[in-house]
């Protein structure tokens, strides 16, 4: 199974439409947002998308901007959803500490063999949270999290600068880089590879 990762798309509306664009054209039908919209009006255009989309909220975003994922059904935050065998749970920046415990309520009960983690913030210590300054900016809790309940792939934001892949045990940690730049990036759940992605708008 293969997802279209998005993420920090920071009211950027063109580059939105050419990510969802280039989902359809490509047999993409999984859609994955790591926070950051700063846009309802963003929302809006993901809720169109034909196809199944799983959206947390960045740390630029508001309450605003998480009751509009609520409504239109696309959000995963503190939440976890069952898709083509494959379990997804979010924790994004917006209440981040009452989402994590969400998680963790629920996966100590019962912990699902594929697991996939949709995150806002990366996990500290690793190549997609280096920030410029050369400093490890992640977070320790999504590190913690990551280490006990070791998700297949880990899909992230936030550090625009740390756009890549690394590993965290087992996990595949996917930074895609921000959409505001047209970078995006196609995941395969099933193999645990993923391909960095340079978009171009008309």
């Amino acid at each position: 199974m293969k997802v279209l990762a998005l993420t920090d798309v920071h009211r950027s509306i063109a580059w939105l439409r050419k990510a969802l664009e280039y989902a359809s054209d490509n047999n993409l039908d999984t859609v994955t947002f790591s926070g950051d919209f700063q846009s309802v009006e963003a929302i809006r255009l993901l809720a169109e998308f034909n196809g199944r989309v799983f959206a947390v909220p960045g740390n630029m975003d508001s309450e605003e901007e998480l009751q509009a994922l609520e409504e239109a059904k696309l959000s995963l935050h503190g939440k976890l959803m069952e898709h083509e065998g494959y379990t997804f749970a979010g924790v994004g920046a917006f209440n981040f500490k009452w989402a994590l415990e969400q998680l963790i309520q629920v996966l100590s009960q019962n912990k699902p063999s594929k697991l996939v983690l949709v995150s806002h913030y990366p996990p500290k210590g690793s190549k997609v949270d280096l920030a410029f300054n050369r400093m490890h900016v992640g977070s320790s809790s999504v590190k913690g999290f990551i280490e006990t309940y070791r998700p297949l792939v880990c899909l992230c934001g936030h550090i625009h600068e740390a756009r890549g892949l690394d590993w965290l045990g087992d996990t595949l940690l996917v930074n895609p880089g921000p959409l505001a730049r047209g970078y995006a990036a196609i995941v395969d759940l099933d193999k645990r590879e993923a391909e960095l992605l340079s978009l171009e708008l008309d």
